[in-house]
């Protein structure tokens, strides 16, 4: 609909232009007349639209992004139905209901498990490093064959000997067609002697069964697909019952209507359950921070691009008010005048939006990468090869439409209301270049600016973010809705101090509404700098002659900004936007950087790595806290088990009980928050020791005790039960709700949130009564510290020579900091694009505004300035103005930056503010600024008195 109307639009401006073909000829020469105007107005509108086009590539990038995980991971799959468990009959009732509206071609139902799968002969090493968990599946392959759809899996049945393979499963086990693979039933003791072996038949390029591996298991490496019967068997149905049902509605219009025809499968029948993988997923990587980042970059980019253009214009229309008022002068008509300015900017735009298009594609493209580096670095953890990654820089052909309309409407509907403000003018004043006395329309802004507020809020369902939104613009713009306010000093601040400050105070709830406030925060103090520039300029000058500098020059650096406060604003804005998104992507990272670095220490409680024995039947490890210290560069080691544990008479409260031996005590760093009375005093160290000497005291975490209907409290005594647990290689261990045996502990101390780290539990000595007994058959393994110089590669063939499963916290660390500053690099690589083209416009709306006061330079000159003095009062002209706009975007900067902390972050690490590398970008971005301009206002500067105040005809 909008392209329709934007072609109507255009067709109807290409009318006009044939129409009055005179008028036409003059607007076409007018852009040639003065070359550097030209360029320059040509540059700044090509800069606009690289913003615009810049901004739609960043979302396009990431929508490309989710949809291609989702194709990589779901293909056609959009609900899966698990049944496991169910009566047949209950389930052949249940999809009848929706069979009425699908095929049943379109309804697979499939054998799914999660089994350790290994190369030939592997399998008889008790190799743990070489198991794979990988997704096994089978499906009544005679009913769909002659289905197009299921032929993309395999075209013959499979001999029940016989698999097929992922391509990535396949060069993780280094193995090929005719090779054999065993799967391993670790709830079956007897595949241990005797495995299930397969030949591969096949190696598929898909991630697995139509792509879907399993509700959950994105990151698994690979997926086998067996014959019906064998993955039957392996699933132990009973009477060939599958546990899944996989449902394409790829062809089916009405999908949200069946959608919740499926989802209400599972209020009918006990048990089961429905997931909508594609919807699911595209709600999860379309949400949260990172892709509010996303669009708060896209938004401002936009909204950066649109005020480039528009203070281009606004100073060209400046320019030409003489020229007009004297063609007004020599018989030209208003209508012929507006148009005449009209047709001159729709020709400017016709040669600079395509060209803006181009080069901000090129250049969006270039800083994009940076994100293939960083997604091809972190595809190199094994473990986490199957991180989404954003590997293609992607534009859509719509966006480059979208693109090249706002890059064309934006200064074209500017242009066509300005040129009736030009047209009006009053020839003399005109002339003379006098401001316009304009006439109070209060009640007309008032009524506009209501219809439009209500029009929006209702268009966007009255969101709280709109209607904050409205109201702060609504009182930021009173003195120009109201004019016989603009005198009201202290009132007006008051308002415009009352916004700034609810920018900070109200408190954000989504991103939405960071963006929201972040804007009135920028304008709201570019508002205050301008409303109260008079004192600001006070300021100025008293600190100028502090050095002494001329008191002329001083003056006329000032003069143009106090008096040409709408083009100042439009500068500052533009500026402010470039820095504040610099600020936030500055701050952000930082934090999560110094989080990290301080979490390594918090991750496994001081210590620096874990070896985990797995309580699997003839798999599991053997390892002991002696052995471990002997191994080299390991300092000290301490035992520890994980008992599935319940409070008794607690309601079903089931939590890991962690045991640990006196080492762990004597290294731990565990932060104490509540003790008992007579430890007061105590250090945190000396608490631990007192729950170590006395081994029926335990320290009970903050998080479980919260989630605790009736919460524990120190000094109070608790029984603690265990639960009998089976544990699987490939699931979650089954809880037993009976309580074998049951300990009785006393409440020494309360500790903080432990979820991110290893002690996922309270915590005990042991060296209570029955604890040989209390950890039979618990995940159970050691803790060790490392010499700070230690070898990675020496100690990784140490552990796996003796088949330990281990884990460092410098690998998580690590891990995380390339993450964090992985996906920063994304924000970093388009906040690059926005910096090289907002510096640009900055430089172009400088020298434009250099161009557009050189007859101001002649006149100066011819009263007595020097070259030297007239660079001067620019230079200190321009920097009164980067500096309020540096100033603007660091404090609107540094407080979105909270916002965004306090919503996303909160009380999980500290605010922290980086504030030298907010000085060196300040003084960087000053730095740049002014060497922009130095060369075109130098040059200015040279040109004669006469000659800059000539007036061409």
């Amino acid at each position: 609909m909008v392209a329709y109307i934007f072609i109507f639009l255009v067709l109807l401006i290409f009318l006009f232009l044939l129409k009055d073909r005179l008028i036409t000829k003059i607007s076409f020469k007018n852009i040639f007349r003065k070359k550097t105007q030209t360029f320059l107005i040509l540059l700044g509108t090509m800069i606009g639209t690289s913003f615009i086009i810049g901004a739609m590539g960043i979302n396009d990038t990431y929508n490309n992004f989710v949809n291609t995980n989702i194709e990589k991971f779901y293909y056609k799959i959009d609900a899966v139905v698990n049944v496991d468990g169910i009566e047949q009959d209950k389930v052949d009732e249940a999809l009848s209901k929706i069979k009425q509206d699908i095929e049943d071609e379109n309804i697979l139902p499939v054998y799914y498990k999660m089994y350790p799968v290994l190369k030939e002969g592997q399998i008889q090493q008790l190799n743990f490093s070489d198991i794979t968990n990988v997704a096994v599946f089978g499906f009544p392959f005679e009913k769909y064959k002659n289905s197009e759809f299921y032929n993309e899996i395999y075209s013959e049945p499979l001999g029940p000997n016989q698999a097929i393979i992922t391509q990535d499963l396949a060069d993780n086990l280094e193995v090929k067609v005719g090779d054999v693979i065993q799967i391993l039933d670790s709830a079956n003791v007897a595949t241990i002697l005797f495995p299930n072996k397969y030949e591969i038949r096949d190696i598929i390029n898909s991630k697995g069964l139509l792509n879907y591996r399993g509700r959950n298991s994105e990151s698994q490496r690979g997926a086998v697909i067996l014959n019906e019967r064998k993955a039957a068997n392996l699933l132990r149905a009973t009477g060939s019952k599958p546990n899944q049902y996989l449902i394409n509605l790829d062809d089916f219009e009405n999908q949200e209507q069946i959608f919740a025809e499926i989802e209400s499968l599972e209020e009918s029948i006990d048990g089961l359950s429905v997931v909508f993988p594609k919807k699911r997923q595209r709600e999860m990587l379309s949400s949260g921070e990172i892709s509010a980042i996303f669009l708060a970059l896209s938004s401002f980019s936009f909204l950066a691009g649109g005020i480039l253009m528009i203070s281009i214009y606004s100073m060209l229309m400046n320019q030409r008010k003489k020229e007009m008022g004297v063609l007004r002068a020599i018989g030209f008509k208003k209508d012929k005048i507006r148009r005449m300015i009209f047709f001159e900017g729709v020709f400017y735009n016709l040669f600079s939006v395509p060209l803006g298009l181009i080069s901000g594609y090129l250049l969006s493209r270039f800083t994009f990468e940076q994100i293939s580096g960083f997604s091809e670095s972190l595809s190199n953890f094994e473990l986490f090869s199957y991180f989404p990654q954003i590997n293609e820089f992607f534009v859509r052909p719509e966006s480059f439409i979208i693109s090249g309309i706002a890059g064309f409407l934006i200064p074209t509907i500017f242009i066509y209301f300005y040129s009736y403000n030009v047209s009006n003018m009053n020839i003399v004043n005109a002339i003379k270049g006098i401001k316009q006395e304009s006439k109070s329309r209060t009640k007309t802004y008032l009524a506009g600016y209501l219809i439009i507020s209500l029009l929006v809020s209702w268009l966007l369902n009255f969101n709280y973010s709109v209607i904050y939104f409205l109201i702060s613009t609504f009182s930021l713009l009173l003195p120009l809705i109201f004019k016989k306010l603009m005198d009201k000093k202290i009132f007006i601040n008051i308002v415009y101090f009352a916004v700034f400050l609810s920018t900070i105070l109200i408190p954000s709830e989504d991103y939405i509404f960071i963006g929201a406030k972040s804007f009135v925060m920028i304008i709201s103090s570019v508002v205050i700098f301008l409303y109260d520039f008079d004192f600001i300029i006070l300021g100025i000058k008293k600190l100028l002659n502090i050095f002494k500098i001329n008191k002329a020059i001083v003056n006329i650096s000032t003069s143009y900004p106090s008096k040409k406060k709408g083009d100042v604003s439009l500068i500052i804005i533009l500026y402010s936007i470039v820095l504040f998104l610099i600020v936030i992507s500055t701050i952000i990272p930082n934090i999560q950087r110094t989080q990290m670095n301080r979490s390594r220490d918090e991750l496994f409680a001081g210590f620096d790595g874990a070896v985990i024995n797995i309580p699997v039947p003839l798999l599991s490890t053997k390892s002991d806290k002696s052995q471990i210290k002997e191994i080299k560069y390991v300092e000290e080691a301490a035992n520890f088990y994980y008992v599935p544990s319940t409070l008794v008479n607690a309601d079903n409260e089931y939590f890991p009980l962690m045991i640990g031996s006196d080492e762990f005590f004597d290294v731990n760093n565990i932060k104490v928050k509540e003790k008992m009375d007579y430890m007061k005093n105590m250090s945190d160290r000396e608490v631990w020791q007192e729950i170590k000497n006395n081994p029926n005291y335990i320290a009970f975490p903050e998080s479980i005790n919260n989630s605790l209907k009736e919460k524990v409290k120190v000094g109070q005594e608790i029984e603690i039960g265990k639960l009998n647990a089976t544990f699987s290689m490939t699931e979650r261990p089954e809880l037993s709700e009976n309580v074998e045996m049951k300990i009785p502990f006393t409440v020494a101390a309360i500790i903080p949130e432990v979820i991110n780290t290893i002690t996922m539990g309270p915590i005990v000595s042991d060296n209570f009564e029955g604890y040989s007994q209390f950890i039979q058959g618990s995940f159970n393994g050691q803790i060790f510290t490392l010499q700070e110089n230690y070898n990675r590669k020496e100690l990784e063939n140490v552990f796996k020579q003796n088949k330990y499963f281990f884990v460092l916290v410098d690998d998580l660390v690590n891990f995380g900091l390339n993450a964090t500053e992985g996906v920063f690099s994304i924000i970093n690589s388009f906040l690059y694009f926005g910096l090289i083209v907002g510096v640009v416009g900055l430089a172009i709306t400088f020298i434009k505004s250099i161009d557009l006061r050189t007859s101001a330079i002649g006149m100066l000159k011819a009263i007595g300035f020097k070259n030297k003095m007239v660079f001067e009062s620019f230079f200190i002209e321009y920097s009164i103005m980067i500096f309020l706009a540096i100033l603007s975007g660091l404090l609107s900067g540094i407080i979105g930056s909270y916002n965004i902390y306090a919503v996303f972050i909160g009380e999980a690490m500290p605010f922290i503010i980086p504030w030298m590398n907010l000085i060196y970008i300040a003084i960087g971005l000053y730095a740049v600024s002014i060497a922009s301009i130095i060369i075109p206002l130098y040059n200015t500067t040279k040109i004669q008195a006469a000659e800059s105040m000539r007036v061409e005809d």
